[in-house]
């Protein structure tokens, strides 16, 4: 079928400079983004970091123990692991159409304001919203937004 309107939402494209799956070890950056981050995205890390540190290793335990059975929290992050590796090695076809990108333009945000689509269809329209990659699609003006680019088809 015909794509009338191809919308996505702070994304880079994979293999883009900037893109999150390109290298996950950067030791050398862990400070200035972690200073980045607000109060809710620190403790999120925090969360994330005990999870990772503490407690997967004791799901792992209690699967060995049991005989085989995951804790459901591990089969979670196996399905999450599994879904960061195919993003990894994704690579999108050509695509002949306009892009809209709606892009979180949090406060230090800078670099390539088209994320990496420029010159990958017939053309990027970047939207700006407020706020940040985590919480865009709770911002109150994407909807009206994404509508009007609905509507102007």
């Amino acid at each position: 079928g015909e794509i009338a309107f191809l919308g996505m939402f702070d994304t880079y494209r994979p293999g883009a400079r900037g893109w999150a799956g390109e290298s996950p070890w950067r030791p050398h950056r862990w400070w200035s983004l972690y200073r980045g981050l607000d109060a809710a995205q620190r403790t999120a890390l925090r969360r994330r970091t005990g999870f990772r540190l503490w407690r997967l290793p004791m799901l792992r335990l209690r699967e060995w123990l049991g005989g085989g059975v995951a804790p459901q929290a591990l089969r979670l992050h196996r399905v999450e692991r599994s879904n960061q590796r195919a993003l990894a090695a994704y690579r999108p076809l050509p695509y002949a159409g306009r892009i809209t990108l709606f892009r979180a333009m949090h406060a230090g945000s800078a670099g390539d304001p088209a994320l990496g689509w420029d010159g990958f269809g017939d053309g990027v329209d970047v939207i700006e919203l407020a706020g940040r990659h985590d919480n865009i699609l709770e911002q109150a003006e994407l909807a009206s937004r994404v509508r009007d680019c609905i509507d102007a088809l």
